[in-house]
């Protein structure tokens, strides 16, 4: 038995689902989504929605404070070039890589680097070098954003 979508989900927007009788909730905040019972009818689902979006702006979810204290790409650089020079062979690579990241991403929290964002690059990068480099920049952020997410957990 599969799910009946009723409102659609564009991109990362709010979304209510029917599964068997129970509606369920949907959302994302700060980059995480949230998932949640909304009850056996629509309308209390959509009340909840109401309630848990009050609360996720409120802080009270307990996801918002964990995704707001997420570092930017310029605030991790440093310790991640730290641990590749310890563990990696490649650390050279990765710093090379991170010099032409870091104008693009740079400012970004790292939880909030999108797949749509990070194919932009790539595609706005092969105009300029090869698809091998720009594979090899992508793994880099690939692996500060797991990095950073393993610290803060």
């Amino acid at each position: 038995m599969g799910r009946t979508k009723v409102d659609g989900n564009k991109g990362r927007q709010d979304n209510l689902y029917l599964r068997g009788d129970t509606w369920y909730i949907r959302f994302w905040e700060d980059g995480k989504e949230v998932r949640r019972v909304g009850g056996k009818d629509k309308k209390m689902a959509q009340e909840k929605l109401g309630l848990l979006r009050a609360d996720a702006a409120r802080g009270k979810l307990g996801l918002a404070m964990a995704a707001r204290s997420a570092p930017t790409l310029s605030e991790y650089k440093a310790e991640y070039l730290r641990w590749a020079n310890a563990h990696k062979r490649s650390a050279e690579r990765d710093e090379r890589s991170l010099l032409v990241l870091e104008p693009v991403f740079g400012n970004t929290k790292l939880s909030m680097i999108t797949r749509a964002a990070v194919m932009a690059y790539q595609q706005a990068r092969l105009d300029h070098v090869s698809g091998a480099t720009t594979n090899r920049e992508v793994a880099c952020l690939r692996k500060i954003g797991r990095a950073s997410c393993r610290e803060r957990v």
